[in-house]
């Protein structure tokens, strides 16, 4: 994902960490978000990490591309993870190493 950073979020600042130590103050975000991630991590070290950087009303935003690729409801979401992996092919940042 780092690889394609300065196209996607030209402004925003990328920090690499480990899900278990992050490297910022408690209490820093107000939202959190997990995509495809919790399943490479040591689970309960990562979440209690994750509830120290979080705001007393933050909010914990957990999702997984792997089984979300369809809904009961339409297409849309099948075309829209189309589109993405079309914009962002996966042996690109595979091949990086940045998806470690």
């Amino acid at each position: 994902m780092l690889v394609h950073r300065r196209s996607v979020a030209p402004s925003a600042r990328f920090v690499i960490g480990a899900a278990e130590e992050l490297p910022f103050a408690a209490s820093s975000f107000d939202l959190v978000a997990a995509a495809g991630s919790l399943n490479h991590t040591e689970l309960s070290s990562a979440l209690a990490e994750v509830a120290r950087v979080l705001t007393p009303d933050g909010v914990f935003l957990l999702y997984d591309f792997s089984k979300g690729r369809s809904s009961l409801t339409g297409d849309a979401l099948a075309a829209w993870f189309k589109s993405f992996e079309q914009r962002f092919p996966s042996r690109l940042w595979r091949s990086s190493g940045a998806g470690r």
